[in-house]
């Protein structure tokens, strides 16, 4: 037998294999009882038996459920749903969306602009910041900056834990006010190995 004989050997099986599936899948239910009763149920009279003479006609069953009900008081449970507000306006995620919840390297808290405010530091500090990328769209452009410790996604207004703001977002730079200063931090050419 040679390759080609072998390969249309194997299709074949397949083929057999995938109708016999699709046979006992969709077309055999092997359950000849269910017939008959339904039979019965139909035309009201009871098949005749094997041997040609009548059976007494099998009692009705009810179907199962298959589903279990419950009683819920909707009352009971719609009170003891609680609301809370939440201003969006106040709260801000700080936090990279590519870096994960949980975990030993899970994102900062949120920072919040009413409540206390983060130390700021040094504009030293805040000028070792990099910008890895800029997506620059007039009305709302947005930028990656690398502040040694995450990857942040910041657009204007954003506020890092080190207390610098993003004041402006240019294609190719970001401008941060630290304190009464501003410093602007140049996005700088990445070139491939």
């Amino acid at each position: 037998m040679n390759a080609q004989q072998q390969k249309i050997l194997v299709i074949v099986v397949l083929l057999v294999a995938a109708a016999g599936i699709l046979y006992w899948q969709l077309g055999s239910t092997g359950d000849d009882t269910a017939t008959a009763g339904t039979q019965a149920d139909q035309t009201g009279t009871t098949p005749p038996a094997a041997d040609g003479s009548a059976t007494a006609p099998a009692s009705p069953t009810a179907p199962k459920p298959q589903y279990q009900q419950t009683k819920i008081d909707i009352d009971a449970l719609l009170s003891s749903v609680k609301e809370i507000t939440f201003d969006y306006e106040k709260e801000q995620l700080a936090r990279n969306p590519m870096s994960p919840l949980v975990g030993k390297e899970a994102g900062p808290d949120i920072i919040t602009r009413g409540g206390p405010q983060p130390p700021i530091a040094p504009p030293e500090q805040v000028r070792r910041f990099k910008v890895t990328g800029i997506v620059w769209n007039k009305s709302n452009p947005i930028a990656v900056i690398d502040n040694q410790v995450t990857n942040e996604v910041v657009s204007k207004g954003y506020t890092f834990r080190e207390g610098a703001v993003v004041e402006d977002i240019q294609p190719d730079h970001v401008v941060l006010r630290v304190g009464d200063s501003s410093v602007t931090l140049t996005l700088k050419d990445v070139k491939e190995p």
